[in-house]
């Protein structure tokens, strides 16, 4: 079994910013719960300010010199990908929550 090439090189910086959406996640989770649908359309956006850190993240992490650093690399813009479109998701069911018709 290989081990993946992860390496220290992500910024300090970087990782604080990361650690940081925690904080929104669990706001959002909250409002969520709670079904304040208004609040709720404003996550992504703000969330999406993220894209350019999880970037840096997975260059500086994985190893670019090894084929299980690039699979790895790849799989973690992969899942980036799949949060972020779960975004639009979670706003169009924000939206239908608060439409008039689905409140009947």
């Amino acid at each position: 079994v290989s081990a993946i090439a992860v390496t220290d090189a992500a910024a300090p910086d970087t990782r604080r910013k990361l650690r940081s959406m925690s904080r929104q996640l669990d706001s959002m989770q909250d409002d969520v719960f709670n079904d304040r649908w208004q609040a709720i359309k404003t996550y992504p956006a703000t969330l999406r300010s993220y894209v350019p850190v999880f970037t840096e993240y997975t260059d500086s992490v994985f190893d670019s010199g090894s084929g299980l650093g690039r699979q790895s690399r790849i799989a973690m813009r992969y899942e980036v990908g799949r949060f972020f479109s779960a975004l639009v998701r979670l706003t169009e069911a924000a939206e239908a929550k608060e439409s008039p018709v689905m409140q009947q």
